[in-house]
């Protein structure tokens, strides 16, 4: 469980790094463009930072994907490896779902919507000592998650591809900024939902069955 644990962690931290760093670009980008509208800021600032190498990285939506992706994947395997754990803990009563929707619950059309917080929810309710209900903390990072990825990501590619003036640079450095935000606080949810269950399931779960 350590090393699943560890490994969607450092990925889930670098993921929302890199939506952080994105929102610091849009505002320096706004910045300079203001600047040289204004006269304030030579036009060769401005190129340089464009043509930067690293903002071109920062901002490529094949990076976000990319990392979003490889965070979410070490996250179900191991959410798989927790709800494993869960039933040897609690009984195979003390879950909602079957171990094929760890999986299938992300990819399948309108039970996406709920079927992984059920999931996360019933490990984390088996693997709680006190067998406790999920708490706010598991329903705000699902709430945070869905804002994110199904709302302001796809409004917030439309406003940063479809730049063409200063107003539109704000527009997509807002949105971002809003985006960054969200995506950062279900970062730390999460991080902190992994460690949890992963500290009270090492205490109770022999090495053998983690």
């Amino acid at each position: 469980m350590a090393g699943p644990a560890r490994v969607a962690t450092w990925l889930i931290v670098l993921a929302v790094v890199r939506e952080v760093l994105l929102a610091l670009v849009l505002w320096r980008d706004y910045f300079l463009i203001h600047g040289v509208l204004a006269g304030t800021v030579p036009q060769e600032d401005l190129d340089s930072f464009l043509s930067n190498p690293f903002v071109d990285l920062i901002g490529s939506i094949w990076a976000a994907l990319f990392l979003r992706l490889v965070a979410g994947v070490a996250f179900v395997v191991w959410l798989w490896r927790a709800r494993v754990n869960a039933e040897v803990i609690g009984g195979a009563a003390s879950q909602r779902r079957a171990r094929g929707w760890v999986l299938g619950g992300w990819g399948a059309p309108v039970a996406n919507m709920w079927v992984p917080y059920q999931v996360v929810s019933d490990v984390w309710r088996a693997s709680s000592p006190r067998r406790d209900a999920a708490p706010v903390m598991v329903r705000v990072w699902w709430v945070l998650l869905l804002l994110s990825n199904v709302v302001l990501t796809p409004l917030q590619w439309q406003a940063v591809e479809n730049v063409q003036s200063e107003a539109d640079v704000l527009s997509a450095a807002l949105l971002t900024t809003v985006l960054a935000l969200c995506i950062g606080l279900a970062g730390v949810l999460a991080v902190t939902i992994v460690k949890d269950v992963t500290g009270w399931q090492s205490g109770r779960v022999g090495e053998g069955e983690s």
